[in-house]
């Protein structure tokens, strides 16, 4: 059986897909992003740029 859709009916379809990629799409990208962090933050490139931008040569200290 084939359920035929008014229009607004298939543009509500389409936005709901739409929606529930981009936010599976962001869930997956987050995951790639923190993945690293989340093992040993420490031992994480992120924590040593982060150090590094908060030391920069001749800054007041605390600004």
């Amino acid at each position: 059986m084939i359920a035929r859709f008014d229009a607004p009916a298939r543009q509500n379809l389409g936005d709901a897909g739409l929606a529930w990629f981009l936010l599976l799409a962001g869930a997956v990208t987050a995951l790639w992003v923190f993945a690293p962090t989340r093992r040993d933050a420490l031992d994480s490139d992120l924590t040593l740029v982060f150090i590094g931008a908060q030391l920069r040569p001749g800054a007041p200290f605390g600004q």
